[in-house]
């Protein structure tokens, strides 16, 4: 929900407005792109740990077990 939020609703006001501002539609845009990653990593977390296991995180590594 906060990336639809964040980045869409806005692109899309930009996009059915007048507003004409070259800097004020690049940054969604520029944010939507840079926080991809973040959805892509989500969904390879999602698709590749069991759903009985638990995620563990310790200082900058993460791993899972049952």
């Amino acid at each position: 929900m906060p990336f639809i939020v964040l980045m869409v609703i806005p692109v899309l006001f930009l996009m059915i407005s007048t507003i004409n501002y070259p800097l004020l539609s690049k940054i969604p845009l520029m944010n939507m792109v840079l926080s991809s990653m973040d959805v892509l990593s989500f969904y390879g977390i999602l698709t590749k740990i069991p759903a009985n296991a638990k995620i563990r995180n310790k200082n900058s590594r993460s791993y899972w077990k049952f």
